[in-house]
């Protein structure tokens, strides 16, 4: 075909790749504003190869086709044991932080764990990366090695809101343009698991996936989790677009 063929006849592209006896898990879920609302903790006993994907609704064959997809990214965090430098492999200093959510599913009881951000989702999904890289395309991907020394660890899709920086043609600036993000909106996606060993289904009423037998990697989703995000979303938004 010619380029200019191409150009015609596809929207985009990509590259495959083979997944051979994998388990596909596709977790739907919703953005309000920049906030979603899942958050997954993975804990593993052994080190296991994860491939994470997050996708948006394909616009194919509609009216929002030529539309751009909305920026999005997968950051993968692990625990910090008091132990731990401060200082990473490759000689940055590691980014923490302290959540609170519920140590079981439907406790009362919570507890506070402290997790430093280890990579995010990039262009290239074999090699994720510790820079903050909001890719516009509908699925993106981060293949990972999860090992039980930072278990357990936690998942969290982003979304970065673009807004105008112009008002009525006037030119204003980036921290007023972030400063009412639209927290009404709702965006559909979908995170996508893919592993060797197979997660049991949840108990009936139950938000995690309970561990196997023969030490599978465990799932949980934290609803808690979810809205501890919302200060450090628009905290990255605004530091965005002061850029």
């Amino acid at each position: 075909m010619e380029w200019s063929e191409v150009l015609e006849l596809f929207v985009g592209c990509g590259l495959v790749f083979n997944h051979f006896g994998y388990v596909d898990y596709r977790i739907p879920f919703e953005f309000r504003g920049t906030v979603p609302d899942l958050c997954l903790e993975i804990h593993v006993t052994e080190p296991t190869m994860l491939t994470l994907i997050l996708s948006q609704r394909d616009c194919k064959g509609t009216v929002r086709e030529s539309e751009d997809y909305d920026p999005i990214m997968i950051s993968i965090a692990g625990a910090t044991t008091t132990t731990a430098s401060p200082v990473s492999q490759d000689g940055s200093m590691r980014s923490s932080v302290a959540f609170s959510y519920s140590a079981v599913p439907n406790s009362a009881q919570s507890v506070v764990r402290e997790c430093s951000l280890l990579v995010n989702s990039s262009a290239d999904a074999e090699a994720p990366s510790k820079s903050f890289t909001f890719l516009q395309g509908r699925d993106i991907c981060a293949m990972y090695r999860f090992a039980p020394e930072q278990s357990p660890y936690l998942v969290v899709p982003r979304l970065l809101m673009q807004h105008s920086n112009r008002i009525n043609g006037e030119k204003v600036s980036s921290a007023a343009a972030a400063s009412t993000p639209n927290s009404a909106s709702t965006k559909p996606c979908v995170l996508g698991v893919l592993s060797r060993l197979a997660f049991t289904p949840p108990r009936a009423g139950a938000c995690s996936f309970a561990q196997a037998a023969g030490g599978e990697p465990r799932l949980r989703q934290i609803p808690e989790l979810c809205q501890q995000l919302r200060r450090g979303q628009e905290d990255l938004l605004r530091e965005t677009l002061r850029r």
